[in-house]
């Protein structure tokens, strides 16, 4: 799995275990709208780190918490 896909999968993993909607992380994250469908579509192959502290902060959770998770321990590039 790439890099990439665990991050789009993780945020799908935390959307599904906290309740929350695409509309919601749009909401609580200030990320647009745009931005969010192509990272949730894996188009976005790349976010920036500062997308992912700003999902982290909509979902309450730090960085860390966030790469904690097995599906980051398999990835390539």
């Amino acid at each position: 799995m790439k890099i990439s896909e665990a991050t789009t999968s993780r945020i799908i993993k935390l959307m599904e275990e906290k309740g929350v909607s695409k509309k919601d992380l749009i909401k609580r994250s200030g990320i647009t709208s745009e931005t969010i469908s192509k990272i949730l579509s894996n188009y976005n192959a790349k976010p920036k780190i500062t997308t992912i502290y700003k999902i982290c902060k909509a979902f309450e959770i730090s960085l860390a918490e966030f790469y904690n998770d097995t599906m980051f321990n398999t990835v390539a590039d």
